[in-house]
C-alpha cells in the first residue's frame, strides 16, 4: 500500500521527500477508517504517514479526499480480495460516508461495476456528493471549514444576472405615423436577461463557466425614422 501512495503522490506533483505535517485527530481518524473499511485491517506505521503527509502537503478539498479514497480501493491489496460487487460497495459506504449503504444507492453502484465502472472510481466520486460535503469534509478538514468561496463549499454553483439586457438585430413589424405626422418604421427587438454560471473552486475562488445564459425577458417597440430599423 506504501508505494501505492508514494506513486499517488509523485502523479501529484507533491514532493515525497517534504517533511509531514503533524497528524490531527480529523486526518488520523479518515486515514485510519480508510485502512479498516476499504482493506480491514489496521494501517501499518508507515504507510499511515504517507497519506497524512499527502492529505497536508495541498488544499483541503472533497477533489483531494477523493484521491485519496481511489488510492485505497485501486490498491493491489484492495484488489486482491476479489470481492463481490455488492460486498465491494458496501466497504465503499463504510469508508467514505461513514455509513452502511442504503438498498437503492447500493443497487445503484453495484450496477454501475456490473456495467464496467471501477469500485475505485465509484469510491472518488462519492467524495463529490453533498452528503460527504455536508457530513464528512468538515471532518476530513481536521474541524476547520473546508477551503470556501464566501461560506459555500468547493464545487458549489450560483447565478448572477447581468444588470444590463442584451438584445436582438431588431426588425421592421409595420409603420406608423410620429408625432408630426410623417410615416416612419415600427421597429421592434427581443430582449434578454443575462445571467453567468459560477463555481467555487479548489482554491476557493468563483471561477465563470462559460457559455453564459439568456432567458427571454419581452420585446420592446419603438418607431425609426431611417430606412431601416437599427
Amino acid at each position: 500500500m506504501k508505494k501505492s501512495v508514494i506513486a499517488l503522490m509523485m502523479l501529484s506533483g507533491l514532493n515525497v521527500l517534504s517533511v509531514a505535517h503533524a497528524a490531527t485527530p480529523g486526518q488520523e481518524a479518515f486515514v485510519d477508517r480508510m485502512y479498516r473499511q476499504a482493506l480491514g485491517r489496521a494501517p501499518e506505521p508507515s504507510g499511515f504517514a504517507s497519506h497524512i503527509q499527502f492529505i497536508n502537503s495541498g488544499f483541503c478539498t472533497k477533489e483531494q479526499a477523493g484521491q485519496v479514497a481511489r488510492g485505497f480501493f485501486d490498491s493491489a491489496e484492495f484488489k486482491s480480495f476479489n470481492l463481490t460487487p455488492t460486498e465491494a460497495i458496501r466497504r465503499v459506504y463504510r469508508a467514505v460516508l461513514n455509513r452502511e449503504a442504503e438498498p437503492e444507492g447500493l443497487a445503484n453502484a453495484v450496477a454501475a461495476v456490473n456495467a464496467g465502472t471501477s469500485v475505485a472510481a465509484i469510491a472518488a466520486s462519492f467524495t463529490n456528493s453533498q452528503e460527504f460535503i455536508t457530513t464528512q469534509l468538515p471532518t476530513y478538514c481536521n474541524g476547520a471549514p473546508p477551503v470556501n468561496c464566501n461560506g459555500a463549499a468547493v464545487g458549489a454553483t450560483k447565478e448572477e444576472y447581468w444588470p444590463f439586457p442584451e438584445y436582438d438585430f431588431p426588425r421592421q413589424i409595420g409603420t406608423t405615423k410620429d408625432f408630426l405626422g410623417r410615416e416612419v418604421l415600427l421597429c421592434q427587438k427581443t430582449r434578454y436577461r443575462v445571467y453567468n454560471k459560477f463555481v467555487c473552486n479548489s482554491q476557493g475562488a468563483w471561477i465563470q463557466e462559460f457559455p453564459r445564459t439568456r432567458v427571454f425577458d419581452g420585446f420592446e417597440s419603438y418607431q425609426s425614422s431611417g430606412f431601416i430599423c437599427f
